[in-house]
């Protein structure tokens, strides 16, 4: 009896072992969305964790590449990291692979983030809500964000962030009028 549990433990631990990464990608799934969106790396001000934590729970092979530290103001990362997202999500639903690649880097006033597939191309965001409401972002934040998706040609998206504030616009001088009627008002 005791050869007949065993092999019965042993049938039993294979589908377990295949199980396993599943299990834990929905674990950090749920952890994430219990810390409110944000994966805990996100939250901590780790942008390459955040990024890294979307490729370790990719259904597809993701080759991650972030140059040095990623120190970049929270309003950037949250945005880079949802760009990242969204675009991982459409190579995933759309774009026909099973690899994509990302590409984040920070220099002295930019945060340069690409997410490139070589899939079907012809991502287009008059399409729908997702691309267009990632270009809003970028340009709320004084970025940009260009995609190159011919059809048949993959995709990439690559969002441009500065890192410094946007320099409000500075008053404009008052007009000759105004000085005038402010002059003539002086006893």
């Amino acid at each position: 009896r005791l050869a007949t549990v065993e092999r019965l433990l042993a049938d039993a631990a294979a589908p377990l072992t295949d199980l396993s990464p599943d299990v834990v990608r929905a674990r950090a799934t749920v952890r994430e969305l219990a810390l409110g969106i944000h994966p805990a790396a996100l939250a901590a001000g780790d942008l390459a964790g955040a990024i890294r934590s979307l490729v370790a729970r990719s259904p597809i092979t993701v080759d991650a590449s972030i140059a040095g530290p990623v120190a970049v103001p929270s309003t950037l990362a949250v945005a880079a990291y949802f760009t990242c997202a969204e675009a991982l999500t459409n190579v995933v639903k759309y774009a026909g692979v099973t690899a994509a690649a990302i590409r984040v880097t920070v220099d002295a006033d930019t945060l340069l983030l690409s997410v490139v597939d070589d899939g079907r191309g012809g991502a287009d965001p008059a399409a729908g809500t997702g691309l267009r409401g990632l270009a809003d972002r970028a340009e709320a934040l004084a970025g940009s964000l260009p995609i190159d998706s011919p059809p048949g040609g993959g995709t990439t998206i690559t969002l441009r962030l500065p890192l410094a504030e946007p320099t409000p616009p500075a008053d404009p001088p008052p007009h000759p009028d105004q000085v005038r009627a402010a002059l003539s008002a002086v006893p």
